[in-house]
This record gives structure tokens, C-alpha cells and sequence, in this order.
């Protein structure tokens, strides 16, 4: 295993200083951290200046910027100085609310709301200005040096495309430089730009998530892409009569306006399920190839600022003023940024009244399925007046039907965490949770184990050792699927509480469904099915698959298809593979279903090859970086190559031929020594033991 450098082994000491349980400790270290910060003040030094941007605008003989500026980890300073660099050329300020502020701070213990500003220049000084650019400069006094250039740009607004403004002969051009900041020259004699033949004038989102576009132009096709994502949208082209000073310059064929309107939802049916919002993020809009643009109008009033399904909707320009549409979390001003996250974190802690409810947790709320899930479905059976919420990264995810979703960082997520008697998690509650007196916390985790976890890796210092252990303080009861990961969970979490040899509910499925559904909601009856579901790496990002997946399917032929599923580590990146003969499933709500849809599972290091195990159907272990994997990335507790039940092999061309050619009856006994060793409790009704033992408990 590779040695921790030296940079890493610091970070970890001032981590386990600032996290320590001792308040002897904790008052040491934040004399010595407020005496460390002082000294570096007196030297002229500073922590970091922060400072963004959040509009620049033209208004009537003033350029106005509203932005935020303060220096990192210390208290606001005041009188906030703004000028452009090379220059005596100082603005006018007045002081701003701005969120944004709290939004880039990293600090629980300042507040930068009241970082915000309002600087006017007037515009008969920035006609001298000459044409050598000048960067924007800032300032506060009280707190080191405290200055800096803005760096940050609120997304979509009238920072990414400011206008120019027109005196005479002279234009004032601003742009921003990355690394410099909003700069600011002048120049005379430039003809302004023509308007696109295909742009944007205004945009309009109904609160049941229908975005209307409005514009100039003919579009072929108008949609807005980004990752996993897709919202195309209908046109609908117009043709007009010119107005009468245009039309004098046409000849009688070019005598026409073209506009076109744009309708759509920006929510969409996924695998069967009514219209859901995209994750979070930005997403961008093109005609066909082409991406479109908004008009100089449009630019100008950016951000178009809408709510819909719980979620922000902001439209606006991007970079050269392309389109785009943002999604991000509806938020509360109370709940905005690291320092309001603890206030709210502070107020929930220990002790709380309980209610008889349960809060599920899978994936870090990204998903809605696993083992939580499992226990949902038996509990929503067996009890179905039972109250159950369902933390969720943001408002795309989807929740079980009669379920509450709470959107994380919300007032309403904190209080369904530490209100609700029974909690379920698959992964980490992390450090934000404190387990109530009275609650009974079931960490079901989410997988038997083929590499190595917790302590027992080699590369994680004595910080994440701290870390483990106070994840490990919330837990009440952990989940086990056999007596192979309860071995492990001992030394792993250093675990000598309470392990449930149940086996997992969310394999309860494989007992009692049926792929014929799936396989018609998928749209691949009558096909033979090899699913992809290759784990995650440290050292990489996305979907990791060392299988080129198109090649193979195209090898197999058309009675094949084969379904791509990423790790849930890697939604966040890259997007859908789209090839004949290949669809991606990485977004499909619940493997366990698609297990039931697959003739065949390829796999590398993932657990899920103990659960698909429980089908008796054939799995081929294509693992091209075993020996790096085994030696020098994770570890493993045993040796893949002894005990697989099915072949192991190194080549995309071993892949096909495995698939081609099978020989289940080589790997038969195998294959009954691993069900026996890691299946021995997986069965139709794990989820409604696990529901009964919990209430009992």
C-alpha cells in the first residue's frame, strides 16, 4: 500500500485536534488556532480572500456590480473598498444581503451574509480608461490584507455576459479572465456584433416544471443536454413580414422574420415512472450540434430565477451567452451554507423528543433503494400506517410510493433524522448526525465483501480511524448477510455490538419476482441479457469499465443486449452510453430488479456478486487489474481466482468467449460453496424479520 504523504499526515493532525471529544483538547486547540490566526494577521498576512460576483450591469450612467467580498475564516471586516487596477478610479459603495456568500463560505463559524455589496461607477471616468485592460480590485480593512480580485461568477447570470456600453465612437467593453477577475478597457471604433441567426429572447417555467422558450430564428431541434440528461423540446417556427426599416434592405425572398416558440417539460418519465426533475446541475441548450444563444436582451436580465416540483429553476447564459437551465435545491435563508447547517446541526442535538416514525437513508440520499428499500417494502406491508421518510440528495430522487421524501440540508431532513425513533441507513450517516437517546439506529451497510473496508485498509491514518469509530458511536444494530462479512464488520469497524445474521431484504425480490416485466419495461424481450456492473475505483472517475461495452455487444450480435450499470459512486459523472445493442441502466431505481431481467452477470470486485448468486445463474469476473486492484488500491480477504464461481478472465476477448461458449457444470461445486458460505440467510422474508425484530427491539 502506498505511504500517506506528508501534507496528508498534517491535515489528519489538525483534523483530529479540531474534532476531538475532549474539551480540554478542543479549548487548546481553538486558542492556539485564534492565537495562530492573529500573529498571521500582525505579519500582513491573510486566509484567503473570497469575492464573487453576482451581477454587472449597465444603469442609466452607471455600471452597477453586486457581488460579495470578505476574507476566509475570520470575522467580516469592514469598509469595503472597490477600484480598478492602475487606477485612483474608486467606486461607490453601499453595503448588500447577499446569500451567495454563505453559499461559497466554508466557515460554521461566521456568517457572510452581510458580505455584500453594491459599487457604482459613473461612466464619463471609464471613458479614460484606455484600451490596457484593468482588473477589478477589492478591499476590506480590519483583518490582515484582507483584498483581492472576484474569482467567482454566479452561474447564468449577467456576469458571464456583460454588455457593452456605447458612448459616441467609444465602447466599454467588461469581460472576466479566470484567475484575474472582471476586467474592464475601452476601445473606439468597433462595430457591434450581429445577433445570432437562432437565439433566445425570453423564457418562461410553469410551476408543473413546463419551460417556453421564445425567439428568433428557424431551429431544427431545440434540447437541453447534461449528464444522464436529457428535455427535448417542441418548435413550433413562425414566419413574419420584416419591419419596415429591414424590409427596405431585403430583397422580396428575404422579406420575412422568422420566430419560433419552444415548449416542454423539463420533467421526463424514467423506467416506467412518471416525470421527475434531472439531478442537480446546469444543463445547456443546442439546436441539433449547434449551441443557441441568448439574445443580448436576454443575456442582460439573466438570471430568470423560477420554483418547480421543490426544486430552483434558473434560466440564463452561460459562457458566449449560451442557454442554459440550472437545478439546485430549494433553500430557506436559515439554511444556506456550512455556518447555517450548524446552527441547524446545533439545535438538533441531544436529547430530542422521538416519534414513532422511520427515516431510510441509502447511498447518501442520492438513491432510494438497497436494503433500506427492502425494509420499506416489508414495512409498508406490515405496518402501513407507520409514518416513513426518506432522506434524498435532491428532488430528482425518487422515493417509494406513500413515502415523504425530505431534500437534504432542509430544516425538514434534520428534524426527520433526529425526531424519528427508527433510522436505516446502507452507508455512513455521517458526522452531522448524533443518535438521540432512545433511538434505535440499524446500519445495514450495503454489501458482503470481496475487498477490504474500514480499518482494514492500510492507506487511511489514525483521522479516519477517529472517523470510523464515531460513525460507529450512532449505531445500534448492524446488518449482516452471512458469517463471512460478520468476521469482517468486527475488525473492519472495530464492531463488538449488536450483528443481525439475517441476510439482506433487498434480495427478497429474487425469491418471489419475475424478469418477464422488467425485461417488457426495458424493451428487451426475447434477447439474451449479460448485465454489466463493474464497481468503482479510488484512482478513477465515472464508470469505470475496462470492457469496451459497444464492441461487445456488437460482437455478441442482435440476439444479445447488454446492460451498462455504473456504481452509484459515479452518477455524478460522464453520461448514458448509447450504442446498438447496449442500454445503460446506471439510473435504474433498483439492481436487484435487473439481477431478475439478466441471463448472465459480468462483474469485477462488486458485490453484487453475492447477491446474484442467489439466482444460480452463470457470472463471469473480468478483472484486467487484479493484481494492481489486490496489491495496491483496496486489498482483498480472499482469493477471487480460488473461489469464483465462474471463470476469471483478464481480456475483452475472454468476455466473449465465456458468454459464447458456457460451461456452468465446470464451476457447479463452486458454485454451491459460495451460496452455502455467503447466501445462507437470503430469502423471500428477510425484510419482514428485520421489520418485526426492530420493533421489538
Amino acid at each position: 500500500m502506498a505511504k500517506r504523504p506528508p501534507k496528508k499526515l498534517i491535515k489528519d493532525a489538525v483534523s483530529l485536534a479540531r474534532t476531538s471529544d475532549d474539551p480540554r483538547k478542543l479549548l487548546v486547540f481553538r486558542a492556539a488556532r485564534k492565537a495562530a490566526r492573529r500573529a498571521a494577521q500582525l505579519l500582513g498576512h491573510d486566509f484567503g480572500w473570497e469575492a464573487g460576483v453576482s451581477s454587472i450591469r449597465w444603469i442609466d450612467d452607471y455600471l452597477e456590480i453586486r457581488g460579495w467580498a470578505f476574507e476566509r475564516s475570520v470575522p467580516l471586516g469592514t469598509d469595503l473598498r472597490v477600484w480598478w487596477s492602475g487606477t485612483r478610479l474608486r467606486a461607490e459603495v453601499e453595503p448588500d444581503k447577499e446569500g451567495w456568500a454563505n453559499v461559497y463560505s466554508k466557515s460554521v463559524d461566521f456568517s457572510y451574509e452581510d458580505s455584500g455589496f453594491i459599487a457604482r461607477f459613473p461612466v464619463a471616468p471609464l471613458l479614460e480608461l484606455g484600451s490596457k485592460p484593468h482588473r477589478l480590485l477589492l478591499s476590506r480593512s480590519g483583518h490582515g490584507r484582507g483584498n483581492g480580485p472576484i474569482r467567482r461568477r454566479v452561474g447564468l447570470s449577467t456576469a458571464f455576459n456583460p454588455a457593452p456600453k456605447r458612448v459616441g465612437d467609444t465602447i466599454i467593453e467588461l469581460g472576466f479572465l479566470r484567475g484575474k477577475g472582471v476586467m474592464i478597457r475601452t476601445r473606439i471604433g468597433v462595430q457591434p456584433v450581429p445577433e445570432p441567426a437562432v437565439r433566445v429572447d425570453s423564457a418562461s417555467v410553469s410551476a408543473d416544471g413546463t419551460v417556453m422558450l421564445h425567439g428568433t430564428g428557424a431551429p431544427a431541434s431545440l434540447e437541453f443536454r447534461g449528464a444522464r440528461a436529457v428535455r427535448k423540446l417542441d418548435v413550433d417556427a413562425h414566419s413574419h413580414p420584416a419591419d419596415a426599416a429591414t424590409a427596405r434592405s431585403m430583397t422580396n425572398e428575404e422579406n420575412e422574420t422568422q420566430t419560433f416558440t419552444a415548449t416542454g417539460s423539463l420533467l421526463a418519465a424514467a423506467w416506467g415512472r412518471p416525470g421527475e426533475l434531472p439531478p442537480l446541475g446546469t444543463y445547456l441548450l443546442f439546436d441539433s450540434e449547434e449551441p443557441v444563444t441568448g439574445s443580448a436582451d436576454f443575456a442582460l436580465t439573466s438570471p430568470h430565477v423560477f420554483n418547480a416540483q421543490g426544486e430552483t429553476i434558473t434560466l440564463g447564459c452561460s459562457t458566449d451567452r449560451q442557454v442554459g437551465v440550472k437545478f439546485s435545491r430549494d433553500r430557506r435563508d436559515d439554511e444556506i451554507g456550512a455556518y447555517h447547517q450548524e446552527q441547524l446541526r446545533r439545535q438538533y442535538l441531544p436529547p430530542q423528543p422521538l416519534k414513532e416514525q422511520f427515516y431510510f437513508e441509502s447511498f447518501f440520499g442520492k438513491q432510494a433503494n438497497d436494503n433500506p428499500r427492502g425494509i420499506d417494502r416489508a414495512l409498508a406491508r406490515l405496518h402501513p400506517d407507520m409514518p416513513r421518510l426518506w432522506g434524498v440528495h435532491d428532488a430528482s430522487v425518487p422515493v417509494p410510493e406513500g413515502a415523504i421524501a425530505v431534500v437534504e440540508g432542509s430544516r425538514e431532513w434534520w428534524e426527520a433524522r433526529e425526531h424519528s425513533r427508527y433510522v436505516v441507513a446502507n452507508e455512513w450517516l455521517r458526522t452531522t448526525f448524533t443518535k438521540q437517546p432512545g433511538q434505535q439506529v440499524l446500519q445495514t451497510w450495503h454489501g458482503s465483501m470481496l475487498k477490504r473496508i474500514g480499518l482494514d485498509r492500510e492507506d487511511e491514518g489514525v483521522y479516519f480511524r477517529k472517523r470510523v469509530h464515531r460513525e460507529t458511536a450512532n449505531w445500534s444494530y448492524l446488518l449482516s448477510q452471512n458469517p463471512h462479512s460478520t468476521e469482517i464488520f468486527h475488525s473492519a469497524y472495530d464492531w463488538d455490538g449488536p450483528i443481525w445474521e439475517e441476510g439482506y431484504p433487498r434480495n427478497d425480490l429474487l425469491f418471489t419476482g419475475s424478469g418477464d416485466a422488467i425485461r417488457e419495461l426495458l424493451g428487451i424481450t426475447g434477447k439474451k441479457v449479460a448485465l454489466y456492473a463493474p464497481t468503482w475505483r479510488a484512482n478513477g472517475e465515472g464508470v469505470v469499465t475496462f470492457l469496451e461495452v459497444p464492441k461487445l455487444a456488437a460482437d455478441l450480435g442482435p440476439e444479445w443486449v447488454v446492460l451498462l450499470r455504473g456504481h452509484s459512486r459515479t452518477l455524478a459523472f460522464g453520461e448514458d452510453v448509447h450504442a446498438p445493442g447496449v442500454l445503460d441502466v446506471t439510473t435504474y431505481p433498483d439492481i436487484t430488479e435487473l439481477f431478475l431481467a439478466a441471463d448472465v452477470l459480468i462483474t469485477d470486485y462488486s458485490s453484487v456478486m453475492f447477491d446474484y448468486s442467489n439466482l444460480g445463474r452463470p457470472m463471469i469476473f473480468f478483472v484486467p487489474d487484479l493484481a494492481e486492484y489486490r496489491d495496491e488500491q483496496r486489498g482483498v480477504y480472499f482469493s477471487l481466482e480460488d473461489k469464483a464461481p465462474g471463470p476469471v478472465v483478464f481480456t475483452q476477448a475472454e468476455v466473449l468467449n465465456a458468454l459464447q461458449n458456457p460451461t456452468p457444470e465446470r464451476y457447479a461445486d463452486k458454485y454451491e460453496a459460495w451460496k452455502q458460505r455467503f447466501n445462507p440467510f437470503d430469502g423471500p422474508d428477510c425484510g419482514e424479520r428485520i421489520v418485526k425484530r426492530l420493533l421489538s427491539e
